[in-house]
């Protein structure tokens, strides 16, 4: 067998080539180490989880910027003691869809209501 030629070598053969012995050891098995440390070390640098808040049920009133794209969100000004964790709050319609059949009912009374200031009432989920 020349050198240029290399071994090929079948799982049910006795012996593994010393070139696929030292592949294996070179690549695969420091793979097999990384790849657990790697998933350790993406879960412990994942921030925790928000505050967030569920009141089925309970009305509340917002007052904020809406916009329409690329999702209906309203913008509001969150005050240090709020108990909301973000500036934003993410509008959806009945059954949790999106609330842009709603919106456009509205709209097609009021007229578009994109980056205007609105207050609406709805229950968080």
């Amino acid at each position: 067998m020349s050198k240029s030629e290399k071994p090929f070598y079948i799982g049910w053969q006795e012996k593994m080539p010393i070139d696929n012995k030292k592949y294996i050891k070179r690549i695969v098995l420091p793979i097999f180490i990384v790849l657990p440390l790697l998933a350790l070390v993406i879960v412990f640098a994942q921030k925790g989880f928000n505050n967030h808040i569920f009141e089925l049920g309970k009305s509340t009133q917002f007052t904020g910027i809406f916009y329409d794209k690329p999702v209906p969100i309203l913008e509001i000004n969150r005050s240090p003691n709020s108990k909301f964790s973000s500036d934003h709050v993410l509008l959806v319609g009945y059954g949790k869809h999106g609330a842009e059949g709603i919106i456009k009912q509205i709209e097609e009374e009021n007229g578009s209501l994109d980056g205007k200031k609105i207050t609406i009432k709805g229950t968080l989920i």
